[in-house]
């Protein structure tokens, strides 16, 4: 472990992982969930702010140094040590109120510390790359890691070939368990199938049930992995981060709702993620109420996934192309934009709106077939002077705004 390091740096999907984070306390590993160890980090034993921002911090600079696990020792311990967190004390669990003698820091623990947070990254990292690459290379491939002896359970998924998006990946995404050096790999179609894919369903694998001895929740693991590493850290981060907009959005009052909407897509991240360097789909507008209804939609927040923020920012026609600038205009002007029905689809509404310069765009938000979520479908300028008629103009839409 002393040997492991990062050749080059790694990308920004890695560092970013940790880097957006909460600091969440805790007693024990236990009492946290296994998903929220995707949004939040923990340390066991590190009830104190303090100790947790040293240790994170180190953690950061590791990933975006690419330090190995020796320096990142060599500059964590005199901090630990310093605030007092460092050897075996006594301590009182917070959930018992019972004293109990507990290994704070120690290099045993720095090296568990070192190499679960720079995995799950890693992980992650890998994911988004993955994700935004899976046009090229849409197959995954499950491998063994450097091990002298691999679990078998692990080692007789070697080989194992499935589409991204295959449900096998919740779960099976490496590291599956505490030490796991267990990798994947993109493959081409062409590669899989030399490989020997024949289109097979994932392989049914037997489930355990596991009861978290701190919180009394029982788990449903997938045999073969280690209880708390059954979650894909990278699909666990999207999902919350996803979740966690939409739903405050949700909430939000609609005058708030709207004014954090603009900010968020003025927001760097925002720029980073239509240029390509984001997976996370990101919001960009808050459709009126009437809109929702019509597109029967239970959702308001229209949402911009990857793909399709990927596909605006290399279009290659210069009078269409959208500028990180533009997305702005959607909620400022999506209010009072004139409204087009689809005659053969029911779950899109067309939207041309008309910037303060004078400048039009067209914008179509569709619904999901589970009617939960609202994307963007297209979005691109039109132009000072565009043509008169559009696509679906003859089916105009008109509500009564509340």
């Amino acid at each position: 472990m002393d040997g492991y390091d990062f050749k080059p740096k790694p990308p920004r999907a890695v560092t970013d992982f940790l880097k957006n984070k909460g600091l969440k306390p805790a007693f024990s590993w236990l009492d946290v969930y296994p998903e929220e160890h995707a949004f939040d980090f923990t340390v066991s034993k590190a009830t104190q702010i303090n100790v947790l921002t040293d240790i994170r911090e180190e953690i950061q600079r590791a990933l975006d140094e690419g330090l190995p696990y020796s320096e990142f020792q060599k500059r964590l311990k005199p901090r630990l040590k310093a605030r007092g967190w460092w050897g075996t004390k006594t301590l009182v669990d917070p959930k018992t109120g019972k004293k109990v003698k507990a290994r704070l820091g120690s290099p045993r623990r720095l090296r568990t510390i070192y190499w679960a947070n720079v995995r799950t990254a890693r992980a992650a990292g890998q994911w988004e790359r993955i994700q935004n690459n899976k046009d090229m290379s849409p197959y995954i491939i499950y491998k063994l890691g450097p091990s002298e002896n691999h679990r078998p359970l692990h080692a007789d998924k070697a080989g194992i070939i499935l589409p991204v998006d295959d449900p096998f990946w919740r779960e099976w995404f490496a590291p599956n368990g505490w030490g796991c050096k267990c990798s994947h790999r993109t493959v081409s179609v062409d590669e899989a199938k030399k490989l020997g894919y024949r289109g097979k369903p994932a392989p049914k694998i037997p489930r355990d049930k596991h009861i978290n001895k701190r919180t009394g929740q029982v788990t449903d693991v997938p045999r073969g992995i280690d209880p708390g590493w059954h979650t894909n850290p990278g699909l666990s981060r999207r999902k919350n981060i996803k979740m966690f907009l939409s739903e405050a959005l949700e909430k939000a009052p609609p005058d708030l709702a709207r004014i954090a909407i603009s900010d968020l897509v003025r927001d760097d991240e925002f720029k980073a993620h239509i240029l390509g360097e984001r997976l996370s789909t990101y919001p960009v507008a808050i459709v009126p109420e009437n809109d929702a209804k019509y597109l029967k939609s239970k959702s308001r927040t229209v949402l911009l996934s990857q793909q399709t923020a990927k596909h605006h920012s290399i279009n290659k026609t210069p009078k269409k192309y959208v500028k990180p600038e533009h997305w702005v205009r959607i909620q400022e002007n999506i209010e009072i934009a004139k409204r087009y029905a689809d005659p053969k689809n029911s779950s899109i509404i067309i939207y041309i709106i008309t910037a303060k310069d004078g400048e039009k765009y067209r914008l179509v938000v569709k619904t999901t077939n589970d009617q939960s979520e609202l994307y963007v479908k297209t979005f691109y300028r039109l132009g000072l002077n565009p043509v008169k008629k559009f696509r679906g103009d003859q089916h105009p839409l008109k509500f009564n705004e509340e």
